[in-house]
């Protein structure tokens, strides 16, 4: 589980370390589009409020139900969001990458709790930042307000897009949209790296690990993918043939979206 460390255990026994580390925070969180327009001295202000942490695959950031006193910025690495049910099963909500912040949603909750758990996939270094100050400044700025709604408001229409796929589609309807919609994130539109294990990626997609294997074992006998150096290659156009004509394409509810500006994940008429 978390611990609200004030700073890390190298910076904790020398000061130059510190001054270093708190310099390196600043010039990251300055350089997020999310906080682009804060002022220097709140840079300053969230930085002294922030401390580095570096989870091993697996651990688990936090748990269901416990409070949001913290909000945390992958730098690297990823984290799944998931809900457990009773008898241990999981199901994954949404991968959260690089630079996307956890827990924006709640800034306005007055007493907030954890409503997923959190657990990183592969090494993952995140930044935690105080709760309290980082909603001072969204008090403070209308400006950074209004780029906490905008992402807010981006995010959902992503989660219910993902809904509406579990719903519509069938397993290899799933597997395609999500393929499609990691492929926009590459610089040639075609060529993807699953971030996430294959047994996550099945849970994500609500299907079982052996039909997803079934799946891609089918698109890649037909031509539709193929592997090629430790990435797929996708044929997007005969791809796009197994999805309904309306179906809207995007990466997951939490992974790094289109820069501010960017309204291709919007459906026509909305």
């Amino acid at each position: 589980m978390v611990h609200n460390d004030l700073m890390c255990r190298a910076c904790a026994q020398d000061h130059r370390a510190a001054l270093s580390c708190r310099e390196r925070i600043g010039d990251y969180l300055a350089r997020l589009p999310l906080l682009s327009h804060l002022a220097p001295e709140e840079v300053e202000e969230l930085t002294a409020a922030s401390c580095p942490r570096e989870l091993c695959d697996g651990q688990w950031l936090f748990a269901e139900g416990e409070p949001a006193d913290r909000f945390f910025l992958v730098r690297a690495g990823q984290i799944v969001l998931f809900r457990q049910s009773a008898d241990g099963r999981e199901c994954i909500v949404a991968v959260v990458g690089q630079d996307e912040l956890l827990g924006e949603e709640q800034i306005f909750d007055e007493h907030p709790v954890r409503s997923l758990n959190a657990r990183a996939v592969g090494p993952t270094a995140l930044l935690s930042i105080s709760r309290n100050s980082l909603r001072r400044l969204v008090d403070q700025s209308p400006t950074v307000r209004h780029a906490f709604l905008q992402t807010i408001d981006r995010r959902q229409r992503l989660l219910l897009d993902h809904i509406e796929r579990l719903t519509l589609q069938n397993a290899q309807g799933r597997l395609v949209a999500y393929l499609l919609g990691e492929a926009k994130l590459s610089p040639d539109g075609r060529r993807v790296r699953l971030r996430i294990p294959k047994h996550a990626l099945a849970s994500h997609l609500a299907i079982q690990p052996e039909t997803l294997s079934r799946v891609m074992s089918r698109l890649k006998a037909s031509g539709k993918i193929r592997e090629e150096r430790g990435s797929m290659l996708l044929d997007t156009a005969r791809l796009r043939e197994d999805l309904e004509p309306a179906e809207n394409l995007g990466p997951s509810w939490g992974c790094p979206g289109p820069p501010p500006g960017d309204d291709t994940l919007r459906r026509p008429g909305r």
